[in-house]
């Protein structure tokens, strides 16, 4: 298999099976199971994205009271 690939599946729907099967006909090396989680390797993503929301809610309450 000589394409990169991204797996998104919701939970219990065979993602990991499908993954683990991919694995081991690419080859490409593979990231970590659930690379989006917090504490691994695409989690800085994720916290970027909450610090981003954050920020426009703080920037939205600001402007709906005038400050």
């Amino acid at each position: 298999m000589s394409h990169a690939y991204f797996i998104w599946t919701m939970q219990r729907t065979g993602g990991t099976t499908l993954a683990i099967l991919l694995r081991r006909l690419s080859e490409h090396p593979s990231v970590e199971d659930e690379p989006f989680n917090l504490t691994r390797v695409f989690g800085h993503i994720i916290l970027d994205r909450r610090s981003e929301r954050g920020r426009i809610v703080s920037l939205e309450q600001a402007d709906a009271t005038g400050a």
